[in-house]
C-alpha cells in the first residue's frame, strides 16, 4: 500500500512538473509581449499608471503598473487583437483598440496622456505602433493568418509559406539528385545553407520534431493554424536544440463568437498538365490525385472562460514516385540486351541526338 501511495505521489508530481514545463514553453515560444512608456503632455514619465490589456474575443485580461521610469510590461499574451486602457490620477483615461500581438513579438506601445478628469475617456488610434520591432534582435518573420489563408499551398504543408522568406532554399534538391544522400527525414527547407535537419519546430510551445528536424506531426489542418514565427538567425538562447532555425506554430482557438470554415480541393491528371517526360518509352504515364476536404468550428462553452475549437481534414494523396535501381552498376549486367542495342542503333541511324 505504501508503494502504491508513493507511486501515486510521484505520478502527481511528474504531472505537475510536465504542466509547469509546458506552460513555461508556451510563454517562451507561443506568446508575445506588450511594453511601453506612459508620458504626460510635456514628455515627463508617469509612474503608477494602471495599464489594462483585454482580448475581447476570449476575455483574457491582464494588468500592469508603470514603474518609476514610466515603463510597463505585459508578458505572455497569446497572439490576437487587444484593447488597451491606461489610467492615471490627474489624467484623462486613454483607450486604444486594434492592437495586434503576434507570436514571439515584443510590441512597443508608448503614449502621452492628456490632463483631465478621471471620468473622461479619450479613444486614440493604434496607428502609433511602430512598424519596425526595435526590441527584436534576431532575424525573424511572422507568417500571419492572411498569408496562410491566401497564399497557394497545394501540398497543404503546414510551413509551406516559409519558402516566401529571404534566405530559404529547398533542402530536398540534393536528395532527388543523389538518392541515398541522407537516411534521415528533414523539414524540407534549408536556412543559411543548412541541410534541413537543424530546424526546431514547436506547436503551441510543444516540441514537434524527432531530433533530425523532421516533424512529428506534419498534417495539422491548414485552417487550424493561426500564425507562426520563423526565427532565421541570431535568436536568443531560449530557442535551444537548434543551430538552424526555430519555427513556432500557433493554432487557432475558440472565442466568444461562433465561427467556422469549410474547404475542399481536388486535383488529378485530368485537371493538371501532364509532365513532359510522362509517356516516353520506358517511363509510364504517371497518375496523380490530391484530395483535401475539411472543416473548422469554434465558439464559447462559457463566455470569457471556456471555449472549444475543432479542426478536421481528410487527405488522399496518390502520387508517382521514383527510385534509383542502379542498373548500370549491377555486377550481373555484362552488356545491353539485343532489343536495347537495336533501339540505340536506330537512334544513331536517324541522327537523333537523344
Amino acid at each position: 500500500m505504501k508503494g502504491l501511495n508513493r507511486f501515486c505521489f510521484l505520478s502527481a508530481l511528474l504531472a505537475v512538473l510536465i504542466g509547469f514545463l509546458s506552460a513555461h514553453a508556451q510563454v517562451d515560444y507561443a506568446t508575445g509581449t506588450l511594453r511601453g512608456t506612459v508620458l504626460d503632455p510635456q514628455g515627463a514619465v508617469i509612474s503608477g499608471a494602471t495599464v489594462t490589456v483585454i482580448n475581447p474575443n476570449t476575455g483574457i485580461t491582464k494588468t500592469a503598473k508603470t514603474a518609476a521610469d514610466g515603463v510597463y510590461r505585459v508578458p505572455a499574451l497569446p497572439p490576437g487583437t487587444y484593447q488597451i486602457t491606461i489610467d492615471a490620477r490627474g489624467f484623462a483615461k486613454e483607450f486604444a483598440r486594434g492592437i495586434e500581438v503576434t507570436v514571439g513579438q515584443i510590441l512597443v506601445y508608448d503614449t502621452h496622456l492628456k490632463v483631465g478628469a478621471a471620468s473622461e475617456t479619450i479613444e486614440v488610434s493604434a496607428d502609433n505602433v511602430p512598424l519596425i520591432q526595435t526590441e527584436q534582435t534576431q532575424q525573424a518573420n511572422t507568417i500571419n493568418s492572411l498569408q496562410i489563408t491566401e497564399l497557394p499551398n497545394i501540398s497543404h504543408n503546414i510551413t509551406q509559406a516559409v519558402y516566401t522568406l529571404p534566405g530559404v532554399a529547398n533542402a530536398d534538391a540534393p536528395r532527388a539528385q543523389n538518392p541515398g544522400f541522407t537516411g534521415f527525414g528533414t523539414t524540407g527547407f534549408s536556412i543559411g545553407g543548412s541541410n534541413g535537419r537543424n530546424n526546431l519546430s514547436t506547436i503551441d510551445g510543444g516540441e514537434n520534431e524527432y531530433g533530425t528536424g523532421q516533424y512529428r506531426v506534419a498534417t495539422v489542418p491548414q485552417d487550424a493554424i493561426q500564425e507562426y514565427q520563423v526565427n532565421r538567425n541570431a535568436f536568443a538562447a531560449e530557442f535551444g536544440f537548434t543551430n538552424g532555425s526555430a519555427i513556432n506554430i500557433v493554432t487557432k482557438t475558440g472565442g466568444n463568437l461562433y465561427h467556422g470554415s469549410v474547404h475542399g480541393y481536388f486535383q488529378n491528371h485530368s485537371t493538371s498538365a501532364t509532365n513532359f517526360f510522362n509517356g516516353i518509352q520506358g517511363l509510364p504515364a504517371a497518375y496523380s490525385q490530391n484530395v483535401y476536404a475539411g472543416f473548422t468550428m469554434g465558439g464559447p462553452i462559457r463566455k470569457d472562460k471556456l471555449f472549444f475549437f475543432l479542426a478536421y481534414e481528410h487527405q488522399r494523396l496518390d502520387n508517382p514516385t521514383f527510385a534509383n535501381a542502379n542498373i548500370l552498376s549491377a555486377p550481373t549486367v555484362s552488356g545491353p540486351s539485343s532489343a536495347q542495342t537495336a533501339y540505340v542503333n536506330g537512334l544513331k541511324a536517324s541522327g537523333n541526338p537523344f
